[in-house]
């Protein structure tokens, strides 16, 4: 699976960071996926 964040989809609400924080984390108030954990 390749998980990816869409930056003008992303409003930074932490959401995707709380539910799944092995793979989430935030850069700048946005979404971003940890290096390492996109596929």
């Amino acid at each position: 699976m390749r998980i990816s964040v869409d930056p003008e989809q992303c409003y930074g609400s932490g959401d995707c960071v709380h539910r799944a924080p092995s793979v989430f984390t935030q850069v700048d108030g946005l979404g971003a996926v940890i290096p390492g954990r996109e596929r």
